[in-house]
C-alpha cells in the first residue's frame, strides 16, 4: 500500500509539472535563473524580470525560443538561434545569432529609454565633429574643420596640432556636463542631462526654454526639439537654414495636440513618430520632399537629414524617401534594429549586429570596416561611428573624425 501511495505521489507530481511546463510554453517561454525569473510574451514583445522594471525588447525582436536569465549559461549555437538572454552581470539583453550572444543594442534598465537612446541618430549629425558619452556620463567631443564652440569663443591657446600638423580648435564641452543623450546639430550640440534638463552650446545655438524637462532631444540646422515626459513635443531655435535661407517660422510651431514616441529635427522641417507609429512633419513642408510620407507607412524609428528621411519599419525593413537619386536606397532584404542618416549617406545596424551603409559615392562614411560588430551607430556629414560590443568606438570616413578621435575611448552611447 505504501509503495502504491508513493507511486501515485510521483505520478501526480509529474503530471502537475508537465501541465505547468505546457502552460509556461503556451503563455510565455521562460527560464528561471539565479536571482530572477523571466517571462516573455510574444504578443506584446515584453520581458518581465522579477525585481526589475518591465523591459520592452528593443527593435521589436520576436523570438520563437525562450528567455534565459542569469547571464552565464547556454552556449549560443545553431540550436539556440533566436533565444534571448538577460545578463544580470552587465544589465544587458542579448540574443543568439548562432555564433555568439549579441547585445541587442540598449541598456536593459536605464533612465535613457528607447527614444532617448535613438536620439543621436535622429539628429542631423555633426558637420566635421562627433561626440560620445563615456561610462561615467561625461561627454567628449572631437573633430576638425567646422568646429563647435561654446561661449565664450575659444582663445588662441585652445589650439592643438593634429597628426598632419594642422592646427585645429580643441573641442570644448561645458564644465561638469553629464548626459544621458547627446544630439548633434551642424555647428552646435545639445545634451539631455541626468536630471532631464537640456543644455546646448556651440555656434548659432539658442538656449532651450527655461524649465524644460525631457526624455529625448534632437537637433537640426536652425531648430531643436524635445520629447517631454507627457509625450508632447516642444521645439526652439533660430529656424534659419543654410540650404533653405528663409525664416522657417513654422518649424517651431508644433501641431496642437501632437503626442509622440520620438522626435527628429531637420533643416527646415521637424518630424515626429507618433504613438500610433505614423509620422507627422511640420514647418516648410511645401519645399522639403522628406515631409511627403509614403502612404500607410508605420515605423518604430525615424531619421531626418536636409531633404531626406528614412524609417525603420515595424517589420525591421528600412524605407527612405526624398533627397536625390545619388543618395541610394536600402536593400530590399535589409533588416535592422537601428538606422542613422546624414546629408550624404545612411547606415543600418542589422539584426546580427553587423553594419550596412549606402549613399553618395563621395560620402566617406559608407565603406564599413571589415568584420565590424556593433551595438550602436551614428553618422555625421561624411563619417560614421560605431559603438562596439566592448564599448570601444570605431569611426570611418572623414579624416577629421578618424585621426582626431580620443585614444582608448570607452563609451556607453553616442
Amino acid at each position: 500500500m505504501k509503495t502504491l501511495i508513493t507511486y501515485l505521489v510521483f505520478f501526480f507530481m509529474f503530471v502537475g509539472n508537465m501541465a505547468q511546463a505546457s502552460s509556461t510554453d503556451d503563455l510565455a517561454k521562460g527560464e528561471k535563473g539565479k536571482d530572477a525569473e523571466a517571462f516573455f510574451t510574444k504578443d506584446d514583445n515584453r520581458v518581465s524580470l522579477k525585481g526589475k522594471t518591465d523591459i520592452v525588447i528593443p527593435g521589436n525582436i520576436i523570438t520563437e525560443r525562450y528567455i534565459q536569465v542569469g547571464g552565464m549559461g547556454s552556449t549560443c549555437d545553431d540550436d539556440m538561434i533566436g533565444a534571448i538572454r538577460y545578463n544580470g552581470a552587465t544589465d544587458m539583453i542579448g540574443f543568439c545569432n548562432g555564433v555568439k550572444w549579441a547585445p541587442i543594442g540598449m541598456d536593459a534598465n536605464s533612465n535613457c529609454g528607447l527614444g532617448c537612446q535613438l536620439g543621436s541618430a535622429s539628429s542631423t549629425g555633426g558637420y566635421g565633429y562627433q561626440c560620445a558619452i563615456k561610462l561615467d556620463n561625461t561627454v567628449t567631443c572631437w573633430g576638425g574643420g567646422n568646429m563647435i564652440e561654446h561661449n565664450p569663443p575659444m582663445a588662441d591657446e585652445d589650439m592643438q596640432a593634429t597628426e598632419s600638423g594642422k592646427l585645429v580648435k580643441k573641442w570644448s564641452v561645458p564644465d561638469g556636463l553629464k548626459a544621458e543623450q547627446i544630439a548633434l546639430g551642424s555647428f552646435y550640440a545639445c545634451a539631455l542631462k541626468l536630471d532631464h534638463s537640456v543644455q546646448c552650446w556651440g555656434n548659432g545655438h539658442v538656449n532651450p526654454p527655461a524649465g524644460l524637462s525631457a526624455k529625448q532631444i534632437s537637433t537640426g540646422e536652425g531648430s531643436a526639439c524635445a520629447l517631454k515626459h507627457d509625450n508632447t513635443v516642444q521645439c526652439w531655435g533660430s529656424q534659419k537654414s543654410i540650404f533653405y535661407p528663409v525664416d522657417n517660422t513654422g518649424q517651431n510651431n508644433v501641431p496642437a495636440g501632437l503626442t509622440a514616441k520620438q522626435v527628429t529635427a531637420g533643416e527646415n522641417i521637424n518630424c515626429a513618430l507618433k504613438l500610433d507609429n505614423t509620422i507627422h512633419c511640420w514647418g516648410d513642408t511645401k519645399h522639403n520632399p522628406a515631409s511627403i510620407i509614403p502612404e500607410g507607412l508605420l515605423a518604430k524609428q525615424i531619421v531626418l537629414s536636409i531633404d531626406r528621411m528614412c524609417a525603420l519599419k515595424l517589420d525591421n525593413s528600412v524605407a527612405c524617401w526624398g533627397g536625390y537619386p545619388t543618395d541610394g536606397s536600402p536593400a530590399n532584404d535589409l533588416r535592422a534594429k537601428q538606422i542613422t542618416l546624414s546629408d550624404y549617406h545612411a547606415c543600418a545596424l542589422k539584426l546580427d549586429n553587423t553594419v550596412e551603409c549606402w549613399g553618395s559615392p563621395g560620402a566617406g562614411g559608407i565603406i564599413v570596416p571589415d568584420g565590424l560588430i556593433a551595438k550602436r551607430i551614428t553618422s555625421g556629414t561624411r563619417h560614421t561611428c560605431a559603438l562596439k560590443l566592448d564599448n570601444t568606438v570605431e569611426c570611418w570616413g572623414s579624416d577629421d573624425i578618424v585621426k582626431n578621435m580620443p585614444t582608448n575611448l570607452i563609451a556607453k552611447r553616442f
